[in-house]
């Protein structure tokens, strides 16, 4: 059987952060229970997540200090359709927990676990990523804006994991989603 490297990390911008390592989530309609796998990625990134992958890019370039061990430049992250559709299935099974009160993403940070149970290796699984390593981060505001560069600042200054995943050689791929002050960026190295 082969193992799967599972990372996966959270990251609040109102700067709390998640201290949990999980595995799944979705839904547009708080009164509506999450379908897993239904929302498809968007085919490129909208101008807010373009903005924070061209961000993400320079740093893989430039190579990047992380707690104390730095991470040499490496090759940008490729936009993937499957991954944009874990990273939208769970930002909005997330605000669709905040919406019934299961959760407060304006002062804690989003789970990694969503309303149905999973994480995110099922989520990438269910777009049809098939993968050897798979990564979440995941941030929220408590204005609900996109905040771009402090949920940046926040990932790199973590001590939880969330600065590695931002520049490790071996995820080549990413989805982002943005919607309603959540953020989630899947990263993975596909099969």
């Amino acid at each position: 059987m082969i193992k799967f490297k599972v990372l996966l990390i959270a990251a609040v911008l109102f700067l709390s952060a998640c201290g949990e390592l999980p595995l799944d989530g979705q839904v547009s309609n708080p009164s509506v229970k999450p379908t897993l796998g239904s929302l498809a990625g968007n085919n490129t990134p909208s101008q807010v997540e373009t903005y924070l992958l061209n961000k993400i890019n320079t740093l893989r370039q430039n190579g990047q200090s992380c707690q104390g061990k730095f991470y040499a430049s490496s090759n940008a992250v490729e936009w993937n359709i499957a991954l944009a559709g874990a990273a939208k299935t769970h930002v909005k099974d997330v605000l669709a927990m905040h919406a019934e009160g299961t959760i407060n993403v304006r002062t804690k940070a989003p789970p990694h676990v969503g309303s149905d149970g999973k994480r995110v290796d099922s989520r990438a699984q269910s777009q049809g990523y098939v993968f050897k390593t798979i990564a979440e981060n995941l941030a929220s505001s408590s204005n609900a804006s996109p905040n771009t560069d402090k949920v940046l600042a926040s990932w790199l200054s973590s001590s939880q994991g969330h600065c590695e995943v931002l520049v490790r050689a071996d995820l080549e791929d990413i989805g982002l989603y943005f919607e309603n002050g959540v953020w989630a960026a899947v990263f993975g190295e596909s099969r």
